[in-house]
């Protein structure tokens, strides 16, 4: 095999290959070659993390080592099945080295089939018809949970721990004659009671809903590591690492290696209950588990948790945001 040959059948994963070849041999270099044409050899119409029409739709922060790079590999295609009386869209993610299919719904509200890489759209629709109830009642408790929503426009009112902020929704605002870079993102910005957002001229609701969650997330960032470092100290216990996330089903996480995680949208919520959340998953350094003894070390702390547990989980599909 010569040089020429390699580099023909993939642009990154050949010249990778070259580029192996002179620094750990021929073993490493057909290894890295092989792993390109892999790569490559996929059915027509699908889309690659590298392309120019595909690059914006790869999720982010899935790569695929390719000899000695790393590059985003996860493929996605757009399909759709009859389920019932109803056509619905899915996209099909393609992972590499997932071993286990999943169904999800996002947060717009299409259904996603996460797949192993060699995963055929015939699977995908297969797997949609034996799970068609679960995925028909699914569409149907998103729609109904985007129809409770409130309307975000001027008046109305958001929750922030234990107050109601009054929603101020206005054209963007020229800050400098010659710097308009303000005016084309947006922003949000707190007056008292009144929380104002400047949107640019081609936003709607989705930008709106946009620019309001990146101002939660901040003050969650500063509000949860307080009501972290508050509890950790009374319970004896110290995280390895805090994170703010945009879980869709859970409000907190503990992991084996000490990293809580809290959902932003406890900042929708009373205090109370934010402080019942960041209990119960600093308990879970300790605890991880569910047993009588972590519940024990929750009421410890808080007495009431129970009722804080329920109202809480009551709380989980009324939210503004």
């Amino acid at each position: 095999m010569d040089f020429r040959l390699a580099a023909s059948f993939s642009r990154a994963g050949g010249l990778a290959a070259i580029a192996c070849m002179g620094a750990f041999g021929w073993p490493r270099a057909l290894r890295s070659l092989m792993t390109s044409v892999r790569c490559h050899r996929q059915p027509p119409g699908t889309r690659y993390a590298g392309d120019e029409a595909g690059r914006q739709r790869c999720r982010p922060g899935t790569r695929e080592t390719i000899g000695s790079r790393s590059v985003a590999a996860t493929i996605e295609h757009e399909d759709a099945v009859r389920l019932g009386a109803a056509d619905v869209p899915y996209v099909l993610k393609r992972v590499p080295r997932r071993r286990h299919v999943q169904l999800f719904l996002n947060d717009k509200g299409t259904i996603e089939v996460r797949a192993p890489w060699r995963f055929s759209l015939p699977r995908a629709r297969k797997a949609l018809h034996e799970n068609a109830e679960w995925v028909l009642r699914a569409l149907e408790s998103r729609r109904a949970k985007l129809a409770r929503r409130p309307r975000l426009i001027t008046g109305a009112h958001l929750p922030y721990l234990d107050e109601s902020l009054c929603l101020d929704v206005r054209p963007p605002v020229r800050i400098d004659l010659f710097d308009d870079s303000r005016t084309r993102r947006g922003r949000v910005e707190r007056r008292g009671p009144v929380l104002q957002v400047s949107t640019t001229s081609a936003g709607g609701d989705d930008e709106l809903r946009g620019l309001l969650e990146g101002w939660y997330r901040k003050e969650a960032a500063v509000h949860l590591s307080h009501r972290i470092v508050h509890y950790a100290s009374r319970l004896g216990v110290r995280p390895s690492r805090v994170t703010v996330r945009g879980q869709r089903s859970r409000w907190g996480s503990c992991s084996a290696k000490g990293t809580v995680s809290l959902n932003w949208r406890l900042m929708l919520t009373p205090g109370e209950l934010v402080d019942y959340v960041v209990v119960h998953e600093l308990c879970h350094l300790r605890h991880l588990n569910h047993s009588p003894r972590f519940w024990a070390m929750v009421g410890g702390i808080l007495p009431d948790y129970q009722c804080r547990r329920r109202r809480l989980n009551a709380l989980q599909d009324h939210l503004p945001l």
